[in-house]
């Protein structure tokens, strides 16, 4: 661990521009965030509920496409975007288990994974963007952030295929999970060999 901040650039490590954090495509990944209790909100009305989830997929779509098109990929996005979907999706399946739809087993195994990315992604951004250490989206959790957002489309159209969801989640979670820890094992042991 001490390899570890020494590796950092600390005159760097909390430079995050204004720019950075208001720009369009991190202004559509925070929309999500609001989006998610305006879906709770209408939890009567199941209509407006598809709407919501279905703008809430599309920000999500389109938030990367602007970053990619318009050139304003940042460190602050490549973080802040995940985040706000594991915002979306805790918040989403906590209400579902508190409604009686899922066990408190799979969301124990949920919450795992989606609280261990919620905690690793600011700890890399914080400790580890300035090192040789590079972040990058892994296989495994895009399948399991997409799977957890079509089970929410799912859930909110009522349809009796759901447990086929649940069950994808809970297998590719588990995966995503050792695939992450994984992931910064080997980093940290290639970072060690730098310093």
């Amino acid at each position: 661990m001490i390899a570890i901040f020494r590796a950092c650039d600390y005159k760097k490590l909390f430079m995050i521009r204004l720019n950075d954090i208001t720009n369009i495509p991190n202004a559509i990944t925070f929309s999500r965030v609001p989006l998610a209790f305006c879906w709770l909100a209408f939890y009567h009305d199941k209509r407006i509920q598809l709407a919501i989830i279905v703008l809430i997929i599309l920000t999500d779509m389109v938030d990367g496409y602007l970053a990619r098109r318009l050139h304003l990929i940042t460190d602050f996005g490549k973080v802040f975007d995940p985040i706000c979907d594991k915002v979306i999706s805790l918040f989403a399946f906590f209400c579902f288990y508190f409604l009686g739809n899922i066990s408190l087993m799979y969301l124990i195994i949920f919450l795992l994974r989606d609280i261990f990315i919620f905690f690793a992604l600011p700890i890399y951004f914080l400790f580890f963007r300035y090192t040789k250490i590079k972040w990058h989206a892994r296989f495994f959790g895009k399948i399991t952030t997409a799977l957890q957002f079509l089970a929410i489309l799912v859930f909110t159209l009522s349809l009796d295929f759901i447990n086929i969801f649940l069950l994808l989640i809970f297998i590719f979670s588990i995966i995503s999970i050792f695939d992450y820890v994984i992931f910064f094992v080997k980093k940290i042991k290639i970072l060690r060999k730098f310093v």
